[in-house]
């Protein structure tokens, strides 16, 4: 009967590089980095900290080498594809180049010198292989007479940390530990007592100082064996491989409380199965559970912590692992029970996030505690901080369940402020100014037409909050709030712009060139500008600029570090417009053509950085893609090529908060809100 032990025979340390898709084949002494350091940048003199999250680099023939090694402890906060067979004993580890291992691992390769690493090049041997973010091992007990330890052999590919610093599991109780990878088993076989099995394991230490010596334990969270008895098997037992001292809480992938399953993951396999997906969750409550049955099991462990926030990461791996019973010399060995298992492990992610499902584009609210805001499919307001620091994202509802689009938020007049669409195209305010969210109908209190778009909101020079949307005859309105109170202005017939055409998209505010500026997309696709000059509203057709063409999408605006202004749009065949204001008057730039841009869905939208300017959209790709401006000249990233993003599926948004700090937000394809922030370089996280 097969005996459900998780084995740590060996480690592999996987890591995060913050640049590492950008390495350019340069290796580095250290190798490649697995979580990162941040900063926060609200307390300067705090210095950095260890942090998830944690997402599966990408590696090539120039560092592979940096990565598949047989050290007995790996570099802490390196990544490893991690093996200890010897074969014969004490054989480096050496390019695979005489036979295609995908034989085994169905991980097909061209480059096989470049790809695949071993400790003997001859056929069906064990080893390992790695290209991309793609990883393969096979593995043989059939190698030769080499003894294994308790007849276990496994590779990791995963992180290890000897000692300090650490990343903290869990950076608020908001948070869960998001883990994801794809896998799968191409060749499994054995006989007797021989089994295989694959798992995902996470070392945890409790950091408060009050356990003693005992302050860690192993979690393993099972997703393949030889049957099915350990799809929901939980329990804790020790460690008898002999390699550490930890007790080892073991879960199913189908376990009914240690872990979450997600709805996109695979169930619990026995045998073989082509490459899928594995996802689950463990909450801090879960982890206190694991915890009870630790310290429940061994009395020595009863002094651990029971706040989740006291937990850090010392080991994160995906494990492969074969035994044979002939190789720990046991009497069940029948002479011939070898054990063997080819499989793949790619796109690993484990991630400290705030469990959210959004919808639409998201707003953000600068200030002193950068707020972005979301809808739910149920029309529920939400609330996610942007915090950078150790304390780390966290979730708050803002109420009301009548939003039908995109809300828009800014920051003014002392409070937090959210606008939003209900069903009955009211415009609703709900705000907050140090206690909780008050939400009340601007449409009904104003005596406000009906809005027959969402609203956008800035915050003014002057300190006044600017609220603007359209009625149904294309009219754009204003709502401004200042020190005298509401006040309500039809900006279409101040400016005497019924001429124009009217408003058929939202439209949005901004402050350049000592104007007031509103901009629009009208009938007939033309951008319209509405603004405050020598003392009146005036208004003019934007697509009337040499060079300018119908708009596609809503336009976005800005002003950048010159005080110019700036206006975006795309056109009907994804062609990025900048209309810009010159000594000369307004130029218009097709952006596309001049960087040779990737075409755009949506709408873009640009934010100063500094001296220069970025500009980001949403690809045909469903990349995120910045257009930057910098020292004269355009330049084009492409910001899914950074370790852990996902494809885009809104508009980004884009700010620079009170800290300091330029973000640029946008809804992944799995409905998680995602960021990328600039510290140093450009970097993602989830939410």
């Amino acid at each position: 009967m097969f005996v459900w032990r998780f084995w740590i025979f060996l480690w592999l340390g996987l890591s995060f590089a913050t640049l590492g898709h950008a390495r350019d084949h340069v290796p580095m002494a250290g190798g490649i980095d697995c979580l990162r350091e941040q900063y926060d940048p609200s307390v300067p003199s705090s210095g950095s900290f260890l942090t998830l999250p944690f997402y599966q680099p990408s590696v090539d023939s120039y560092t592979i080498d940096e990565v598949v090694t047989d050290t007995p402890i790996p570099i802490s906060n390196s990544f490893t594809l991690h093996d200890s067979w010897r074969t014969p004993s004490g054989s480096p580890v050496i390019p695979i180049k005489h036979w295609r291992m995908s034989e085994y691992t169905g991980l097909a390769m061209d480059d096989l010198e470049g790809g695949q690493r071993g400790h003997i090049d001859l056929y069906a041997k064990s080893g390992e292989q790695i290209i991309g973010r793609q990883a393969g091992w096979w593995m043989n007990t059939q190698n030769d007479d080499t003894v294994l330890a308790n007849g276990s052999l496994s590779t990791n590919l995963g992180c290890w940390y000897q000692g300090p610093p650490y990343a903290r599991l869990f950076a608020n109780l908001s948070q869960v530990l998001d883990v994801s990878f794809d896998t799968g088993v191409h060749y499994v076989t054995a006989s007797g007592g021989a089994h295989s099995q694959a798992y995902f394991q996470l070392i945890v230490s409790d950091t408060s100082g009050g356990c003693g010596q005992n302050c860690a334990f192993s979690i393993s969270v099972g997703y393949f064996g030889p049957d099915k008895d350990g799809a929901t098997r939980q329990l804790t037992i020790p460690d008898d491989t002999g390699t550490t001292n930890l007790p080892l809480t073991g879960a199913g992938l189908d376990a009914p409380d240690w872990v979450t399953r997600m709805p996109d993951s695979i169930h619990f396999q026995v045998g073989t199965f082509s490459p899928d997906h594995v996802h689950f969750r463990i909450s801090p409550d879960q982890l206190i559970m694991m915890r009870n049955d630790v310290a429940g099991t061994f009395d020595v462990y009863r002094q651990l912590s029971t706040n989740p926030l006291d937990y850090a990461i010392t080991l994160i791996n995906v494990n492969g692992e074969v035994y044979d019973p002939c190789k720990a010399g046991v009497p069940t060995c029948t002479g011939s029970s070898p054990s063997q298992l080819g499989m793949t492990v790619g796109n690993l992610r484990a991630t400290a996030t705030v469990p959210h499902e959004a919808v639409g584009t998201p707003s953000a609210m600068g200030g002193p505690s950068p707020l972005l805001v979301f809808r739910h499919p149920a029309g529920d307001l939400f609330g996610l901080s942007t915090d950078l620091g150790p304390s780390g994202p966290w979730r708050g509802s803002i109420g009301t369940q009548r939003t039908v689009d995109d809300p828009a938020a800014t920051v003014g007049q002392g409070a937090q402020r959210v606008y939003f669409l209900d069903a009955g195209h009211h415009i609703n305010e709900t705000f907050r100014a140090g206690g909780a969210w008050q939400t009340w109908d601007m449409t009904t209190g104003l005596s406000l037409p009906d809005a027959f778009t969402p609203p956008h909101a800035y915050t003014a020079s002057d300190g006044s909050v600017r609220m603007y949307f359209r009625d149904v005859v294309g009219h754009v309105h204003e709502v401004r709030l200042g020190s005298s109170g509401w006040i309500a202005s039809d900006l279409t017939a101040l400016a005497g712009a019924e001429n124009l055409p009217p408003a058929i998209g939202s439209a949005v505010g901004y402050q350049a060139g000592n104007a007031d500026r509103v901009v629009y997309r009208g009938v007939g696709n033309q951008l319209v500008e509405l603004f405050f000059w020598d003392g009146r509203w005036q208004a003019w057709n934007m697509t009337t600029t040499p060079g300018a063409v119908p708009a596609a999408t809503d336009p976005r605006a800005f002003t950048d570090p010159q005080g110019a202004a700036r206006v975006l749009y795309r056109d009907i065949n994804g062609a990025l417009h900048q209309l810009r204001t010159e000594t000369t008057g307004w130029q218009d730039t097709n952006l596309t053509s001049v960087v040779g841009a990737v075409p755009a869905l949506g709408s873009p939208m640009g934010l100063g950085v500094g001296s220069g300017m970025d500009v980001f959209y949403e690809g045909i790709d469903h990349h995120l893609h910045v257009l930057a401006w910098s020292d004269g000249r355009w330049s084009q990233q492409d910001m899914n090529a950074l370790d852990g993003a996902v494809p885009i599926v809104s508009d980004p948004i884009g700010y620079v908060g009170a800290d300091g700090v330029a973000r640029i937000d946008y809804l992944g394809s799995d409905n998680q809100l995602h960021e990328y922030f600039r510290q140093g370089n450009w970097k993602h996280r989830d939410f």
